[in-house]
């Protein structure tokens, strides 16, 4: 019959005789023979199943609801858009008491990324299909949980049972490959304490070159020198103490020898805030706050020793201090964040903000994982949004034609619709779209959601 009709004839020969008889009844011929073959093929005929089938277990219900239906046709093309590049936008969602459906996202088996709502989600994923009842994450049941989720799990413990975890690293690390035990030497900067200090050292003499380097810094956050602090006075002898009641200013001495400032930087990557704080016999907070009068070279080093081994407290005093004043590579910002509580990291936002760029990358990334709270205010008066602004205009100017600026005007507005809060959201949707981008325009797909949701945080 479809052979007959390709071919542009009827089909009538070619049907069985009570279809005909059917189609002779109706009178139409042809139409009745094609709702007779459509629905045949839809509905009658079944694929027969290549193996035996089996129930599956239903999908895990999370702890949030899901995304409102009107919402959802947003977050595919978000989703489709961005791949496997979800953690933020499901961050925004989480942050404001919702989940992804699970018809428009479902983690993938490699999905390391993810909020840890989703664990239950790639548990269901990763068994195929059936939420595999397991027991807890203990050193006897380490090899039934996947890496991604006992990474996930450990940093749960961390909050909850820091000895637990501690010990679970310590009696299962040396088992796993040098990826995962960089992964697992990472997972105990959450909560970090002194109780880690005998641990992390024995990561110090691991094979694995990047673990080693994790352990370091972890332990020179613990302001625990892997020396004597030889090198720690050796680094302050390059430096002049000059006290005001202002602030205290770290002077670069002149250098009569060539290789002093090779030989400062390298000291500066294996000197610990606090080592050098007491060797330069002021306190680490204090040291945070200095004003470094040296080479570019020099203040970065610095920066990045701050930011690397400064315990919370100095790493906050750094950040407050040095962001406003511009004493800071700004692409060191997003580092120096790690570990700060959310009124923090907001308080931090408008002064990121004027000196990001116009895609706001660090400013997003600062903030994380607190999204979807920022005033509008903090980005009105930057130069940056006035930037976003003309490079929105500039890309309406040039219709469908490709511009240099149309990756910038992507990441803005997406970074735009993490950060601000919902009202804010609502402001921005209408600036872009009295400036030429049209109320439907993917690149403004994450403000709707935004806008849309709920404006009360989750706690």
């Amino acid at each position: 019959m479809r052979a007959a009709w390709a071919a542009g004839r009827p089909a009538r020969d070619a049907s069985p005789a009570d279809w005909r008889a059917l189609a002779d009844a109706a009178g139409d011929g042809d139409l009745s023979l094609v709702a007779l073959a459509g629905h045949a093929a839809q509905v009658a005929f079944r694929p027969v199943p290549a193996a035996a089938l089996r129930n599956q277990d239903l999908l895990p219900r999370l702890g949030l609801p899901p995304l409102d239906a009107a919402l959802r046709p947003r977050f595919r093309r978000l989703h489709a858009a961005r791949k496997a590049d979800m953690g933020p936008p499901l961050e925004l969602l989480a942050a404001r008491g919702r989940s992804a459906h699970p018809a428009d996202w479902l983690p993938g088996r490699n999905d390391d990324g993810i909020p840890d709502l989703y664990l239950p989600w790639l548990v269901w994923v990763r068994a195929g299909g059936g939420a595999e009842a397991r027991a807890p994450l203990t050193a006897e049941t380490w090899d039934a949980w996947p890496p991604a989720e006992r990474i996930a799990a450990l940093r749960i413990m961390r909050r909850q049972e820091p000895e637990a975890a501690r010990a679970l690293v310590a009696a299962k690390a040396a088992d796993e490959t040098a990826d995962r035990r960089l992964r697992l030497v990472e997972m105990l900067a959450t909560g970090l304490s002194d109780a880690d200090a005998d641990l992390l050292s024995g990561f110090v003499g691991d094979r694995s070159e990047p673990v080693r380097a994790a352990a370091r810094n972890l332990l020179l956050r613990l302001g625990r020198e892997d020396d004597d602090g030889s090198r720690a006075a050796e680094l302050a002898g390059m430096f002049d103490v000059e006290h005001s009641a202002a602030a205290i200013t770290l002077r670069v001495k002149s250098e009569r020898r060539a290789g002093l400032a090779a030989r400062r930087g390298d000291l500066m990557e294996s000197v610990s805030a606090a080592g050098l704080a007491r060797a330069l016999g002021i306190d680490e907070c204090a040291l945070a706050r200095a004003k470094l009068h040296g080479s570019s070279a020099d203040d970065r080093a610095f920066v990045k020793m701050l930011a690397r081994t400064g315990s919370l407290a100095a790493r906050r005093a750094a950040l407050h201090r040095r962001i406003p004043d511009d004493h800071m590579p700004i692409d060191l910002a997003d580092t120096f964040s790690i570990g700060l509580p959310a009124a923090d990291r907001q308080a931090l936002v408008a002064h990121v903000a004027q000196r990001d760029d116009s895609s706001f990358r660090t400013t997003a990334a600062c903030a994380r994982p607190a999204l979807g709270i920022t005033p509008l205010a903090a980005f009105l008066e930057t130069s940056q949004l006035a930037e976003l602004d003309a490079e929105v205009a500039g890309v309406v100017a040039a219709g469908d034609t490709w511009t240099a600026a149309e990756g910038r005007v992507i990441a803005g507005l997406f970074n735009l619709g993490l950060l601000v809060a919902a009202d804010a959201a609502a402001s921005l949707i209408a600036r872009f779209t009295a400036a030429g981008l049209p109320p439907a325009d993917p690149r403004l797909d994450l403000l709707h959601i935004n806008a849309a949701l709920p404006s009360e945080t989750t706690p």
